[in-house]
């Protein structure tokens, strides 16, 4: 089922697990809704009130004001209304919730709905999410991706009436680990996922994510980052191919993107870092 009937979408992003959306909803009612996927709702812009009544309990109403976050687990029922507001929602795949709560519990873990959470990390990532989605995801789909994890662990903790569970060590194996930098290595100027690497390591996503991070001590994301600096500083040193060639050949998806994020990385400009390094031609004394 759609998010609202009375919706305009402003932005759409897509990534392995999850989607984001942003829209200006009108005024309206929805008396029997039932998500297909969990929703994860954060208000932005105004204030808002909502009548809401899950399967089950009593009508209450509730101001929502801008940071304001909802949870409607997927096939919850539920009846709203709602004034004119404006909203980011986090459409979650079931798949990601199950395989996030494989690795955290060791019970059916079952998420609780809830119509009014004063949530700051949830916003944060949601709003994350969108920035990532309004600048068209230039690293790649794997920042996104991390965010959409770490939204369903955060989820999976906090709102689901299962206990946690306390993991023992969660370092990849040196084979998985082997393979993973091989992978990433050969295809560093690809669109890499992280299904993609969580795969070579015979992992989930939300699994291989944390081992990846207790093997390297950086996420998968950062760590291609760096990799993409670095081959990027080689073909300074080595070629005098133009700035754009290189960035194409390092996964960089514009030379604009290149130039940030190398200065970032490196504290300089890809031209001052090439200019820095490579030795000067040697001139003869005239005779």
């Amino acid at each position: 089922m759609d998010l609202q009937p009375t919706r305009r979408i402003r932005a759409v992003q897509r990534w392995a697990g999850a989607t984001i959306l942003e829209s200006d909803n009108e005024a309206g009612e929805l008396p029997n809704g039932c998500f297909d996927k969990h929703v994860i709702g954060l208000t932005i812009a105004r204030p808002a009130d909502i009548e809401l009544r899950w399967y089950g309990s009593h009508w209450r109403k509730y101001r929502t004001n801008p940071s304001a976050v909802r949870i409607f687990p997927a096939g919850h029922s539920f009846a709203c209304t709602w004034q004119r507001n404006r909203c980011l929602a986090v459409e979650i795949a079931p798949a990601l919730i199950a395989s996030v709560s494989r690795d955290t519990t060791d019970q059916a873990i079952e998420l609780q709905p809830h119509a009014l959470l004063e949530d700051l990390f949830l916003a944060n990532i949601i709003t994350e999410m969108r920035n990532e989605a309004q600048i068209g995801c230039p690293s790649g789909p794997t920042y996104g991706e991390a965010l959409s994890v770490m939204l369903a662990a955060h989820i999976v903790r906090h709102y689901s009436a299962a206990a946690p569970r306390v993991n023992a060590s969660m370092r990849l194996s040196k084979a998985q680990l082997r393979r993973v930098l091989e992978f990433i290595e050969a295809r560093i100027e690809t669109e890499l996922t992280l299904q993609q690497l969580a795969n070579v390591a015979g992992l989930e996503m939300y699994r291989f994510v944390r081992s990846f991070k207790h093997s390297l001590g950086v996420s998968p994301h950062f760590y291609i980052i760096q990799q993409r600096v670095e081959r990027s500083k080689q073909l300074l040193l080595h070629s005098k191919l133009p700035l754009g060639v290189i960035a194409d050949r390092c996964g960089f998806s514009t030379p604009s993107h290149f130039a940030h994020t190398f200065r970032r990385i490196t504290g300089s400009a890809p031209s001052a870092y090439r200019q820095a390094i490579r030795p000067s031609p040697v001139r003869s004394n005239g005779g």
